[in-house]
């Protein structure tokens, strides 16, 4: 088996887990439906993404404006405005006196329910066959580069290495 045939193996094994993981995220989310903020945010791609992007602002302290919105998630400014408005109503998200939001305190309370639940979820081996990857990629590169090195080496004292 040749070193294509090893990276290409491995990347099969991680994208295997990674189905599993999605397929995994996707079941916990279509079951936490709980509550009514679980039940918004998890009813569509679009509305997760909205949480995620809104939790991120308060993360790093960057509300989004309704543009900001629909250009980070290829929607309209109408169906932007629509979710900001909807979860203005609910109180999941603030504005600030520039119309921009953030992620109220009862959001980032979910995301944090969140972030337990997806640990949960990945306990599976997509971790460990993503590092694979990863560490095969790292030693591909390094034989690569002492490899070209050697030849540079041998092109430059007429084939003789020392």
């Amino acid at each position: 088996m040749d070193c294509n045939d090893v990276h290409k193996n491995l990347l099969r094994e991680y994208a295997r887990e990674l189905c599993v993981h999605q397929l995994s995220v996707h079941q916990a989310r279509q079951t936490r439906m709980d509550t009514k903020i679980q039940r918004y945010f998890n009813s569509s791609q679009g509305r997760n993404a909205f949480a995620r992007l809104v939790c991120l602002a308060t993360f790093d302290g960057t509300d989004q404006t309704r543009s900001d919105i629909a250009r980070e998630l290829h929607i309209t400014r109408a169906a932007a405005t629509k979710m900001v408005d909807e979860c203005l109503a609910e109180n999941w998200i603030l504005e600030n006196d520039k119309r921009a939001v953030r992620a109220a305190p009862v959001l980032m309370a979910a995301m944090d329910d969140y972030v337990d639940r997806h640990l949960e979820v990945m306990l599976t081996d997509l971790t460990e066959k993503y590092q694979n990857v990863i560490n095969f990629r790292k030693i591909m590169h390094t034989q690569l580069t002492l490899s070209e090195g050697r030849k540079a080496v041998k092109k430059q004292t007429g084939g003789s290495q020392e």
